[in-house]
């Protein structure tokens, strides 16, 4: 029946040849259908006096059922198997491939883990022999040959969403933003005035502009979990992909929410620099900037918070939830990893709109798609991402003036080399870290 409880995890539930550390813990250590230890440990070597067959013998045992799933590392492979016991895997080339990817794998080929946060989900890192792309949602990714592969998990994978499906998602959310600051407009022209008067009231209050990026933001999202040609393949009576995972709203080991808010901390300074060089080949638009620069300069702790609230909470959320979230995904599974990384980055970049903004958003975009696929969790892009934009809320020129940052003046100015350069290596060593931390804590 497996091994649950506090004697699953001194066992170390770990598989494969070879060095390997002590497995981690991922569930609850509650039993789940009262029949099975609730969530896998993975690894490799003989941590624990546990390896190989053995292992699948000893407890990787989960749901409601009495079968086994799964197959040993070491050389050892087994029939992949349902939650429910019932056999569903093809094995072959050292494990089962397709749209139905339940069972074992040859000589340590297949990882495993499961049950993360008390969830049924399984997530396998390596998939017909090869190490799969990681961050591609709850048990599923692409091979090394391009192959979906689901692994061992009941729980479906988004819909693939191709290039111009989801740039009409990330148009939608432009126009649904637009939609909602016209509103706003026109129901300030009830007080009096013009219409043009009344829209750059709105443009200049941060509460406007966040509640219309929450809304616009929040429709295309709603819009786009809707998209996809047809529904993936799903055990019998597995459960829909709940809307949290959907968007990778998953749980982040605390030290890569740190190392990411450390790295969008040093960012801000190169990719503002990104977009001064591009200022130097494009027409500037100084009335935007001091617009922008005002917008960001409060006078009270009320427009403190707003601005807070606007740009250092709604934006990031609601941009990483769409871009990195929902579309990021799907068109890595429309088009493969490389080719929906750079199409969600330029579509981020896309809808800021002028040279200099799309330029370093396509920069960032590419950093902070690489974060969403090594975590499978949106959470250390939010957190990226804030910290990126909380450098000009809260550090204004009165209390540090950072040219090329934070300073607007009609002389096009750049980073000092004292303050890009170790921005740069601040950012490239938190990165370097963020690669190497585990993905559970």
């Amino acid at each position: 029946m497996g091994v649950g409880g506090r004697e699953e995890w001194r066992l170390g539930m770990v598989a494969g040849a070879g060095p390997g550390r002590r497995g981690r813990r991922l569930g609850t250590g509650r039993r789940r259908g009262g029949t099975g230890g609730l969530g896998a440990l993975w690894g490799g070597g003989e941590m624990g006096g546990v390896r190989g067959r053995e292992e699948w013998r000893l407890g990787l045992v989960a749901g409601a059922g009495p079968g086994r799933w799964g197959g040993g590392g070491g050389g050892a492979s087994a029939r992949g198997e349902r939650w429910d016991g019932s056999a569903v895997g093809r094995r072959g080339d050292g494990g089962v491939r397709g749209r139905e990817e339940w069972g074992g794998a040859d000589g340590g080929s297949r990882w495993v883990r499961r049950g993360q946060g008390g969830g049924a989900a399984a997530l396998g890192d390596r998939c017909g022999g090869r190490r799969r792309d990681r961050g591609l949602g709850d048990g599923w990714g692409r091979d090394g040959a391009g192959v979906a592969c689901y692994a061992a998990s009941p729980v479906p994978a988004p819909a693939p969403l191709r290039w111009f499906e989801a740039a009409g998602v990330a148009i939608l959310a432009v126009l649904g933003s637009w939609a909602v600051q016209l509103v706003a407009a026109s129901a300030r022209m009830l007080r009096g005035g013009t219409f043009a008067e009344a829209a750059g009231e709105v443009a200049r209050d941060p509460l406007s502009l966040g509640l219309a990026q929450l809304l616009g933001f929040g429709v295309a999202i709603a819009v786009g979990r809707r998209l996809g040609r047809g529904e993936p393949a799903r055990a019998e009576g597995a459960p829909r992909l709940p809307w949290t995972a959907d968007l990778g709203l998953l749980p982040a080991p605390r030290l890569a929410l740190a190392l990411a808010v450390l790295a969008g901390l040093a960012l801000q300074l190169p990719l503002s620099e990104i977009g001064n060089a591009v200022h130097e080949l494009t027409p500037r638009d100084l009335a935007h900037e001091r617009a922008v620069r005002e917008l960001l300069d409060v006078g009270s702790p009320l427009e403190g918070f707003a601005v807070v609230g606007a740009f250092v909470l709604v934006a990031p959320l609601m941009e990483e939830l769409l871009f990195r979230g929902l579309l990021l995904p799907r068109l890595v599974r429309a088009h493969g990893v490389p080719a929906g990384l750079v199409v969600s980055a330029a579509l981020f970049a896309l809808v800021h709109g002028r040279p200099a903004p799309m330029a370093y958003a396509l920069a960032a975009g590419l950093v902070l798609g690489a974060l969403r696929l090594r975590f499978r969790s949106v959470v250390p892009c939010v957190a990226l991402h804030a910290a990126t934009n909380a450098v000009p809320v809260l550090v204004p020129p009165e209390l540090l003036r950072l040219p090329g940052v934070n300073v607007v003046s009609e002389e096009l100015l750049h980073v000092p080399l004292a303050w890009l350069l170790p921005a740069i290596a601040v950012a490239g060593a938190a990165l370097a870290l963020l690669a190497r931390v585990p993905d559970v804590e």
